[in-house]
């Protein structure tokens, strides 16, 4: 494997060529794969802060927008942390106003599960919450699927 440099601020990293490759699909990635699949127009609107070195969400909540037929919504994606971005959700109150102001809030979280019982071949499975405001307060109800 042929060695790369990579400028980054004023530090120089050294990497093995190919290993952005070998990070694999991320969940964001992932998430709008799933959305654009659903027929909503999506977007990323998370980025990263390269001086920080932190991801930065929009409204601290939302890494995705999503258009469709039915309104605006705004997704958050993660991993296997569903219940720590769950609890962030119903705590934030910009996700208050997200909701007051009529858009609607999503939760997908990626986990790897087992095709069938006993089966070692294992595929990527979304978790998925809808929030709403009932009596001035952030519910939570996840989807069956």
């Amino acid at each position: 494997m042929k060695s790369v440099n990579i400028q980054y601020g004023n530090q120089e990293n050294n990497f093995q060529e190919g290993f952005y490759l070998m990070a694999g699909i991320s969940n964001t990635s992932r998430t709008l794969e799933y959305i654009r699949s659903q027929g909503w127009e999506a977007e990323k609107v998370e980025y990263f802060n390269p001086y920080a070195r932190k991801r930065k969400d929009l409204f601290g909540i939302i890494d995705i927008v999503a258009l469709g037929d039915k309104g605006i919504i705004g997704v958050q994606s993660c991993g296997n942390n569903f219940s720590q971005h769950n609890e962030k959700i119903l705590s934030e109150p910009m996700a208050f106003k997200w909701l007051q102001k009529g858009g609607t809030l999503m939760l997908i979280g990626w986990r790897k599960v087992k095709l069938h019982r006993g089966a070692k071949a294992m595929r990527w499975s979304p978790r998925i919450a809808y929030y709403y405001l009932k009596n001035e307060q952030i519910c939570c109800v996840e989807s069956q699927k």
